[in-house]
């Protein structure tokens, strides 16, 4: 049991620093989204699935752990949580203690996690309405100076070879 406890610590740790990671990423997100550096926000999405790939092998590795540790305790792996084996820990004082600070650390790191990518998602969402407007305003624009859809005989207007944005030759 010790040596799964140990293990355990050790892809706690190595989840914790790949979250702190991603939440990094996710703040150079929020920045390159402000600034409108497409370039740069591609490029980061790039490494944030791959960080996210790692996170999520972590996590199987993680479970994995967990359903061994429950199979030791009796337990049934699909209801084992953490707490449960921090309290049940008193004979490990420091791997208790390792335990419960992974686990708020963990915590607190997800927490951020979800404010900064709602941020971003709000973000995303305020750039993609500020675009739907101005295509908007250039629709409306276009329309006006040129005749309506339909013309007063209710004959449909003909707009071949009329174009909302010019192209440079």
């Amino acid at each position: 049991m010790a040596s799964l406890i140990h293990e355990l610590i050790t892809v706690l740790e190595e989840e914790k620093n790949c979250y702190e990671e991603i939440l990094s990423t996710s703040e150079q997100k929020t920045n390159y989204i402000v600034e409108g550096d497409m370039p740069s926000l591609q490029a980061l999405t790039t490494t944030e699935q791959s960080l996210a790939g790692k996170a999520f092998r972590l996590d199987k590795k993680r479970e994995e752990i967990i359903a061994d540790m429950a199979i030791v305790l009796g337990q049934d792996p699909k209801t084992l949580q953490l707490s449960f084996l921090i309290k049940k820990m008193n004979n490990m004082p420091t791997e208790q203690q390792q335990l419960q600070t992974l686990q708020q650390a963990l915590t607190e790191l997800v927490e951020q996690l979800k404010q900064v990518n709602e941020l971003n998602k709000q973000l995303l969402e305020q750039s993609l309405d500020f675009i739907d407007f101005t295509v908007r305003a250039l629709q409306s624009q276009y329309s006006g100076v040129g005749p309506s859809l339909y013309e007063s005989k209710g004959q449909e207007a003909d707009y071949r070879g009329q174009h909302f944005f010019d192209r440079k030759q």
